[in-house]
C-alpha cells in the first residue's frame, strides 16, 4: 500500500471520471482514454467519452498534469504568504534614502520622507510578487481552460485545507468558477474532495471528439456496450 507522502491525483482522478459519470447516466458504455493530445497543442491526462441513445458524444477530460506546480505554489503561500524579500526591500529603501536626506541635508523633511519611502517600497513590492504569483496560476490554468470537453476537470494533489485563508487559492477557484472547470482535491490520507463541478459546455459543430488525435479509435470503442476500457 502507498504511503501517505505517495498519495496523488493520478491515483484517484481517472476513477473519479468513470465514477461520477456513472452515477449521472447510469450506463457501462463509458470509454476512458489515457494522455489523450488534441489538436489545439495541449494534452488531456484522461478522457471520458459516453454515446448515447441519440447517437450524441459526451467528452469529459481530466487534468492533473500542472498539479505538483500549482499544489507547490498554494502549499507555499498558505505557509508563509509573501517572500521575505519584501522586508529587504524595505530595509535597502530605509537605509539608502536616509542616507541620502543626510547628504542632502534635508533635516526633518528627510526624517519624514525615509519612512514613508520605505514603506511605500514594501507595498510596492508586495503587490508586483502578488500580481506575478496570480499570473503564473493563470498561465498554468490557461492549458486547462484550453482543453476541449464538454466538461473539463483540474485534479490536484493537495489538501483541501490548503484553500482556507489564502488569496492564491481563491484565485484559483475563481479561475475554475469562470471558465467552467469542476476540480477535486487529493490529500495525503487518500482523501478525495470534489471542491465544485464543472459547467456543461456545447460543441458549437460536431462533438469535441472531433478535436483528438484519437478520434477514430475512440469513436470505434463508443460501438460497443461492454464495460470500461482504459486506453
Amino acid at each position: 500500500m502507498a504511503t501517505l507522502q505517495e498519495s496523488k491525483i493520478e491515483d484517484f482522478a481517472f476513477e473519479h471520471l468513470h465514477s461520477f459519470y456513472y452515477n449521472r447516466y447510469k450506463t457501462r458504455n463509458l470509454r476512458l482514454a489515457k494522455n489523450q493530445h488534441h489538436w489545439l497543442g495541449g494534452k488531456a491526462d484522461g478522457l471520458l467519452s459516453y454515446k448515447d441513445s441519440g447517437d450524441d458524444i459526451f467528452v469529459a477530460t481530466i487534468n492533473t498534469n500542472v498539479s505538483s506546480e500549482l499544489s507547490f505554489l498554494l502549499t507555499r503561500h498558505k505557509k508563509r504568504g509573501l517572500s521575505k524579500w519584501r522586508l529587504l526591500t524595505f530595509l535597502i529603501l530605509l537605509v539608502g534614502t536616509a542616507f541620502l536626506c543626510r547628504e542632502m541635508r534635508l533635516g526633518l523633511l528627510g526624517i519624514g520622507l525615509t519612512p514613508i519611502i520605505a514603506f511605500a517600497g514594501f507595498i510596492v513590492h508586495s503587490l508586483l510578487e502578488r500580481k506575478y504569483l496570480f499570473h503564473r496560476i493563470s498561465k498554468l490554468m490557461a492549458e486547462v481552460s484550453a482543453t476541449p470537453a464538454n466538461e473539463r476537470w483540474l485534479g490536484l494533489s493537495i489538501s483541501s485545507l490548503t484553500f482556507r485563508c489564502n488569496s492564491l487559492a481563491r484565485h484559483l477557484q475563481n479561475i475554475c468558477r469562470q471558465q467552467g472547470i469542476g476540480l477535486i482535491t487529493v490529500g495525503k490520507r487518500f482523501k478525495l474532495v470534489l471542491m465544485h463541478e464543472p459547467k456543461h459546455i456545447t460543441c458549437v459543430k460536431g462533438d469535441f471528439l472531433s478535436y483528438y488525435h484519437e478520434e477514430e479509435t475512440i469513436r470505434t470503442l463508443l460501438q460497443d456496450e461492454s464495460v470500461l476500457r482504459v486506453a
